[in-house]
């Protein structure tokens, strides 16, 4: 059953029995599960709460944890002050001897504390002892302030006069911090040993932490992007190892994105490139819920129907349930939660019929983005924040299937290389991903190779960057000689939101060009998308101006330049899966002859209609809605690959077919 988690502020100077009864008939209403209680959270919160001031919160959620219990609804704690998020304003108490963080720059936090403080590490561990014995929480969440970035008014890390002497013990080194401010972007060595220190004191302070709370079981922690997971230098098993170690597996809270209303092809972009990154990295190793989040928490912030949208738009992510920080935490309670409700109790039936089916992240098919969780440690520039979730986020935009992955050795697949993903890789690794596979190859990627001297696996032999904007070229154009929607030549913008372009000299080699760029004045100045060999170079970086996404390389020119390099490929094997509406994104899941092929309509269009193209063939397809989550079987016309449904897929909304594949044994 998909479980609905609410987080909830029960202020303790307010009106105890008012409060618990709109709580009460809220969580009837919305049909809620379990009510994560927090302990003096946001504008309520005091930095790092002192026992005695702690208590009045415990009594109240004692309290109300016995009335919910009558009504089979559990209680987990969520406090609101581990590290700290930021300082706002708040200082250190009387007695509270903590080191506090300490940026690259020399910036100094007031109340954001260094997780290895031997004083505050007493201090949290007695808190949190405090809260297990008085609450008896079903899950005890760690909040996301238990990372290493962004703590207002540090941005990244903690180099306190500790951090440093460990690094320069690692380095034999007497560096100091402002030559470390340097040296992490510079110098291999320096930033491996930066990033190590960060591992370890993750690592090492939730292994002090869960040691120390033997009597409570189940953990959570709340995390954000993967890609900010990897910059903090994170291990996920070796995680979800120390918060399993008193006997079960912990729950890991999955941003979504979209803290407010959106736009639906933004929400899309960052669905695919995150949560969906995020929850394929070690995926069997602990319990995911979705974080639903309308801060600050008001009808005007988010619409009831967009929160419903992402609950049934986050099906793909293969979660166990919802959090929902959809009130204000300041005191009011449940304030006009009537259409919540109403948004949550519809959703309910197709999540958890969804839930039922058993659909894992390892049973998916479709493009293999290639990702590493140590890119932080090779990375080359400015940030240590990688791109090569990139891929997946503008593919199935298109229509094109996707799935992360981490298989270097991976084989007879359309593989998909971005950002500098390729720098953990050795020479011969890289040579095998070209050799066995078809190969997507990014701007940013082939940048890349051309760096590391191995430009001739894409066949270059030398490159330059047009900036955006500066008349290099105005659009891209079909060099095939097709029509597409009965246009020849059909054209896109290359002036506005696509980013940078990567112009390759290609010399000689042998290649396909599929798309042409032009200048103003109309004329061929360069190459867009090309194919040498089994590789697909895609030109254009993406890193736009004055747009939250690329929106512009959303069209119809690359859509169909890439859907027809992978589908003219050798290699391109059965799991790849194509549709053909606009930003309606499929994802596959495949279990033995069943699989089921969600589909994600981020768009305000209706289509009455869906045309599908994959290598397999159904003799059955069954039928999965949010408004009929009972299957039934459908009708279907199939012809060369393209399947056309007679099945209505509504604006932001989702349905599932479960496919039957024909059974050639038998036949």
């Amino acid at each position: 059953m998909y479980k609905y988690i609410l987080r909830f502020s029960l202020v303790p100077s307010r009106n105890f029995d008012e409060k618990m009864q709109t709580l009460l008939d809220f969580c009837e209403k919305a049909e809620i599960d379990d009510v994560m209680f927090f302990i003096a959270p946001e504008e309520l919160s005091v930095g790092h709460i002192t026992i005695e001031e702690a208590k009045k919160w415990t009594d109240v959620i004692v309290r109300a944890r016995d009335i919910l219990a009558q009504r089979n609804i559990t209680v987990s704690l969520n406090p609101w002050v581990t590290l700290g998020h930021y300082d706002g304003g708040r200082k250190l108490q009387e007695g509270q001897n903590f080191r506090t963080m300490v940026g690259l720059d020399g910036t100094k936090a007031e109340t954001v504390v260094c997780p290895l403080c031997e004083n505050w590490r007493e201090y949290y561990a007695e808190l949190m002892n405090f809260y297990v014995d008085t609450i008896k929480p079903d899950v005890l969440w760690f909040e996301d302030d238990f990372r290493l970035s962004n703590h207002e008014p540090v941005s990244y890390g903690c180099f306190c006069d500790e951090h440093v002497r460990l690094i320069n013990e690692k380095l034999g080194e007497k560096y100091t911090r402002k030559q470390l401010e340097t040296k992490i972007y510079t110098d291999e060595n320096v930033r491996k040993a930066c990033l190590e220190v960060l591992r370890f004191t993750l690592e090492d302070t939730f292994s002090y932490l869960i040691n120390k709370l033997p009597a409570q079981r189940r953990f959570g922690i709340m995390t954000s992007g993967a890609n900010g997971a990897i910059r903090d230098a994170r291990r996920h098993e070796k995680q979800y190892s120390i918060l399993s170690q008193n006997g079960e597996k912990p729950h890991n809270r999955l941003n979504l994105g979209a803290y407010r209303q959106v736009g639906l092809q933004e929400y899309a972009w960052t669905i695919n490139g995150g949560a969906m990154w995020h929850r394929q990295i070690c995926p069997d190793k602990a319990h995911f819920v979705s974080e639903i989040e309308n801060f600050p928490h008001t009808l005007y912030t988010k619409s009831a129907h967009f929160m419903k949208y992402q609950l049934l738009t986050s099906a793909p992510v293969c979660l166990e349930g919802a959090t929902l920080s959809i009130f204000e935490f300041n005191g009011n309670g449940i304030v006009n939660g009537d259409k919540y409700a109403k948004a949550l109790k519809e959703a309910k039936p197709f999540l958890s019929k969804l839930n039922d089916l058993g659909l894992k992240p390892e049973q998916m098919q479709g493009v293999y983005v290639l990702y590493s969780e140590n890119s932080a440690f090779t990375i080359q520039g400015n940030s240590l924040c990688p791109h090569e979730n990139w891929w997946a986020s503008y593919l199935e935009q298109l229509g094109i299937a996707c799935v992360f992955g981490d298989n270097v050795n991976v084989k007879n697949r359309v593989v998909a290389l971005g950002g500098q993903v390729v720098r953990n890789y050795t020479r011969e690794q890289i040579e095998q991903i070209f050799a066995n596979n078809f190969v997507l190859v990014s701007a940013e990627c082939a940048q890349t190779l051309c760096d590391m001297g191995m430009g001739d696996l894409i066949g270059a032999k030398s490159y330059e960057i047009w900036k955006e904007r500066t008349g290099k070229t105005a659009m891209e154009q079909i060099a095939t000689g097709e029509a597409v929607f009965d246009v020849q030549e059909l054209r896109a913008t290359t002036q506005f939101f696509c980013g940078d372009q990567l112009s390759i000299d290609f010399g000689d080699t042998q290649r396909t060009v599929y798309t042409h760029l032009l200048d103003y004045r109309e004329n061929v100045v360069g190459e867009g998308i090309v194919q040498v060999n089994n590789a697909v170079i895609f030109p254009f970086f993406g890193n736009t101006r004055e747009h939250a996404i690329p929106i512009a390389l959303l069209a119809y020119v690359r859509e169909y330049a890439l859907k027809k390099a992978i589908l003219s490929s050798n290699i391109a094997p059965e799991d790849v899966y194509f549709i053909e509406q606009e930003n309606v994104c499929p994802y596959v899941y495949k279990r033995g002859e069943k699989t089921h092929i969600l589909f994600v309509n981020f768009s305000d269009d209706e289509y009455r209609r869906l045309h599908f193209r994959t290598n397999v063939e159904y003799e059955r397809i069954r039928l999965i809605t949010p408004t009929e989550p009972k299957e039934k079987t459908i009708g279907f016309e199939y012809e060369n690959g393209y399947y056309w449904v007679n099945v209505p897929l509504a604006p932001q909304s989702c349905v599932v077919l479960a496919c039957d594949e024909i059974d050639e044994d038998f036949l």
